[in-house]
């Protein structure tokens, strides 16, 4: 059955086909992709792309990833060191960089 809400999956425009009598094609409203408007976006990525998300999470919704373990961030583009974003204050006690996944390299102290 035919409806708005189904029409480019609720998230778009039907634009008529050309010639006439030809498929319509969609137009997205923003945050959506896909032939039928179907795909999220996050950070203008598809989440159907593999490198949605910095490849380390999901795209659930506009612009919202879901981060694998040990990544944080808008769009998991931050390692994380034992919970605490690598850019965060406080990272690696205050004593080095987060350079991997709960990998922190010490900075030398003077003695």
């Amino acid at each position: 059955e035919f409806s708005q809400s189904t029409v480019c999956s609720g998230r778009g425009t039907c634009l008529v086909g050309s010639p006439v009598g030809q498929p319509g094609t969609c137009s997205c409203n923003a945050g959506f992709t896909g032939p039928n408007c179907a795909a999220f976006l996050c950070n203008n990525i598809a989440s159907t792309t593999p490198s949605v998300c910095s490849s380390r999470g999901t795209c659930t919704g506009v612009n919202t990833c879901s981060c694998n373990s040990g990544f944080g961030g808008q769009f998991c583009e931050q390692f994380v060191c034992n919970g605490v974003l690598q850019n965060a204050a406080g990272v690696c006690s205050g004593r080095g960089t987060c350079t991997g996944v709960d990998t922190c390299s010490c900075v030398a102290t003077a003695t």
